[in-house]
């Protein structure tokens, strides 16, 4: 009886780390310049707990929005630290991958109870007469935290007058974590300069 009950409680224990605990639905604009690639803006939706864990912490005059004070303190407290994970961002260039700098313009805004991110990833690459190839995906390895596409209009193309484009989803099996099974999905872009 003793050891069904180690069992049970290892089981259990296991499964309440295992699953994630924050639930993101991510929606990434792709933004082009003259010069080729020049980054990757998300907006980042919350659950609610996890909305309403921040927003109690962060709206300090409780009037339901973050005002410039507010949105930097959410970024310094719930947000700057992610650069220690890429901000669950894996990026690679031509099958190389890119080391991630920073970010640009964090803002954090409420919608209906809803704690929403939205952030500018640098990430410049020149378009050539050839075919350059950037794949995105972005997972928490760890499962801590969930991170799908939202359901519609999951990505969108910024500036794309200078460039021949061509785009998939695919399953990212290289990157599979939570001991190989999960899968996360990328945007595999492929684009060229206009001749």
């Amino acid at each position: 009886m003793k050891y069904m009950f180690l069992f049970i409680s290892s089981f259990i224990s296991f499964f309440l780390v295992a699953h994630p605990h924050v639930f993101i639905d991510n929606r990434v604009s792709v933004f082009f310049d003259d010069k080729g690639l020049a980054g990757f803006r998300h907006e980042w939706s919350f659950d609610e707990m996890f909305s309403s864990t921040i927003i109690q912490e962060f709206d300090l005059n409780a009037d339901g929005k973050f005002d410039e004070k507010e949105i930097k303190d959410v970024e310094r407290g719930a947000f700057s630290n992610l650069k220690e994970y890429n901000y669950f961002v894996d990026i690679t260039i031509n099958g190389k991958h890119f080391k991630i700098q920073g970010i640009k313009d964090f803002y954090a805004e409420i919608d209906s109870g809803v704690m929403i991110y939205d952030f500018f990833l640098p990430c410049e690459v020149t378009a050539i007469l050839d075919n350059q190839e950037v794949k995105i995906a972005v997972y928490d390895p760890t499962y801590f935290v969930q991170i799908i596409w939202v359901s519609e209009n999951p990505f969108s193309f910024k500036d794309i007058s200078n460039v021949e484009l061509g785009y998939e989803v695919i399953e990212d099996e290289k990157n599979s974590y939570y001991y190989g099974q999960i899968i996360p999905e990328a945007l595999k872009i492929q684009f060229r300069k206009k001749p």
